[in-house]
């Protein structure tokens, strides 16, 4: 059973920011609704961590979020705390893999940079290969949570490879920043 870590955090957020609302400004409303949101949430949490396919209570409350905070966020303007709630709703109903997408595209934009600035045709090789293994693996976790093998064999290569490059020249960037970025994304995978 794969425990849906982020779904309990996403809950635990709501029932959090439902009582810094009463707590700071004595709003009853956003006591009551963070409670329920975030027991909802948690349910279907723990509904998603008993069945990957049974999502459909975390995407019924996640969306009516992102639709009522959005509204509010419109209309007040103000990031905290509608903003942050809609963005975190929207993360939450959608099961994206967008750390890894975002990985991938640092990948890329970082071969690329090395390309435009050094002229450095490897870089730009490598980093538009491992940009789109790991955008490929991103894509596949994003379809069945358990399927990470491509992104971490990605993350786990850059890691030793970039982490060598590092301890060879000594150099913050892009070695350094490279193998960090790339022992996080391991760990991320390997944790959540």
């Amino acid at each position: 059973m794969a425990v849906d870590w982020w779904g309990f955090a996403y809950a635990a957020a709501l029932a959090l920011g439902g009582f810094m609302g009463y707590k700071r400004k004595g709003s009853v409303v956003s006591l009551i609704a963070g409670l329920f949101f975030g027991s909802v949430s948690a349910y279907g949490a723990f509904r998603i961590s008993n069945d990957p396919q049974d999502y459909w209570t975390s995407l019924m409350s996640a969306g009516v979020l992102t639709v009522v905070m959005g509204m509010r966020f419109r209309k007040s303007g103000k990031l905290m705390p509608a903003g942050i709630m809609a963005g975190l709703s929207v993360q939450q109903k959608m099961a994206v893999d967008w750390w890894g997408f975002a990985y991938a595209a640092a990948l890329a934009l970082g071969g690329f940079m090395g390309y435009k600035r050094k002229g450095s045709v490897v870089s730009l090789i490598a980093g538009l290969f491992f940009g789109s293994v790991s955008a490929y693996g991103a894509f596949r976790i994003s379809n069945d949570p358990q399927d990470y093998w491509t992104s971490l064999m990605s993350a786990g290569v850059l890691t030793v490879v970039m982490g060598m490059r590092f301890r060879k020249s000594g150099k913050l960037m892009p070695a350094g920043i490279m193998a960090g970025l790339s022992l996080l994304m391991v760990f991320r995978i390997l944790i959540f």
